[in-house]
């Protein structure tokens, strides 16, 4: 078994990834239609198990990237396109590889910890669809 760790994503991050509004998100977690719970302030959080590869600095630098739109899905499913920390560069990210200079070299990077993030949450969201049809 891949030793792992648990992080938490606030209803904003999930609301970003899925395209829909913080409040949406609230409502299907209060529903139940998405798995989260309330933390001690009394705000949703989604977990999400992650692999315990990534340091907590690299977990930091992925939330980041969420938060500031710095990783985009493609049209091609898995396949990401983040920002490097400079501002400009764009590598392409999957779950397994990074265009990076981490990533060339076979190392974790944030960008593929962000990938696995988005992708978690989508997963777990896959199966309720928090659009309403037109």
């Amino acid at each position: 078994m891949i030793p792992s760790t648990e992080i938490q994503v606030g209803t904003r991050e999930a609301a970003q990834v899925l395209g829909v509004s913080r409040r949406t998100v609230q409502r299907r977690a209060k529903a139940g239609t998405i798995p989260a719970a309330k933390d001690e302030r009394g705000h949703y959080v989604i977990t999400l198990t992650i692999p315990a590869k990534y340091t907590d600095a690299q977990i930091a630098k992925a939330m980041e990237l969420i938060e500031q739109d710095g990783i985009q899905a493609t049209d091609l499913p898995g396949i990401y396109v983040s920002i490097g920390s400079d501002g400009d560069t764009m590598y392409p990210t999957t779950l397994h590889t990074c265009g990076c200079k981490a990533g060339q070299n076979g190392r974790n990077c944030y960008h593929r910890l962000a990938a696995a993030i988005l992708t978690s949450i989508r997963q777990l969201t896959a199966a309720t669809p928090l659009r309403s049809a037109a």
